[in-house]
């Protein structure tokens, strides 16, 4: 059940995409999701879809892939449908929102799908670098947020690893609502104990290794080229247009 989810996986294959430097690619990422929070016209969305559809093909991932990243949002969808109709809010609404979800959910897989764990950390670093100006620890900052990436796929295998182990011991997947959610005791509590002893090892490793903030993998320098700075233009047309849409 759970091995359906596949976020924070990078997909190893050749692109142009997968070549841009990482800080590009998260300045995208940023003005696509704060364009598409604003957008509220179908027309423009349908574009981005297409835009993101055009991406996909480029970057040689496989579009099963991107559709069942869409199709574990089924449930979320589902309640947003009967939320809104419930709330008596327009069809159209629905859809704009719907849309909206879908298109933030594949570019952000886009992202991750593209971009290794290593540039994410050299790109995060960069992109949080002003805050170094006000007294931030940038290098640390980016660092956490790198490692809880890592650990959103490494958690999602181990509880599906004990799920697989509790149904092997007879736990009911046809039982009523009210006994899967106390079932879920069981499935959380070692999640928890398993990412505290996974945490623990890590700090314990990035000790023995000395690690500190002051390593020389942040003062590595993340070079341009012109694909860099056409797809980072592309964003910047992308938001002004919304801009004046909203406007």
């Amino acid at each position: 059940m759970l091995d359906n989810i596949t976020i924070s996986k990078y997909y190893f294959t050749k692109s142009d995409i997968h070549d841009l430097n990482p800080l590009a690619k998260l300045i995208c990422l940023l003005l696509f999701v704060i364009s598409t929070f604003l957008i509220n016209n179908l027309y423009i969305l349908s574009i981005l879809l297409v835009f993101e559809t055009i991406i996909i093909m480029v970057t040689n991932i496989p579009i099963k892939l991107i559709l069942k990243n869409i199709l574990s949002l089924k449930y979320l969808i589902a309640f947003i449908i009967i939320i809104n109709l419930l709330s008596k809010i327009s069809i159209l609404t629905t859809i704009i929102l719907i849309i909206k979800l879908i298109s933030i959910l594949i570019y952000t897989n886009l992202f991750i799908y593209t971009t290794t764990p290593y540039s994410i950390l050299k790109g995060l670093n960069q992109f949080l670098k002003p805050l170094s100006y006000l007294g931030f620890n940038t290098q640390n900052i980016s660092l956490m947020i790198s490692l809880s990436l890592r650990f959103i796929p490494v958690t999602i295998k181990e509880a599906s690893k004990i799920y697989n182990s509790l149904v092997a011991r007879g736990l009911s997947t046809d039982s009523s609502l009210k006994e899967k959610i106390l079932g879920l005791k069981c499935l959380i509590f070692p999640m928890y104990i398993l990412s505290f002893k996974r945490a623990d090892n890590l700090s314990d490793m990035m000790e023995l290794k000395l690690y500190n903030s002051k390593s020389k993998l942040f003062d590595e320098k993340i070079k341009w080229n012109y694909l860099d700075i056409l797809f980072v233009v592309i964003h910047v047309i992308i938001m002004i247009v919304t801009l004046k849409e909203v406007l």
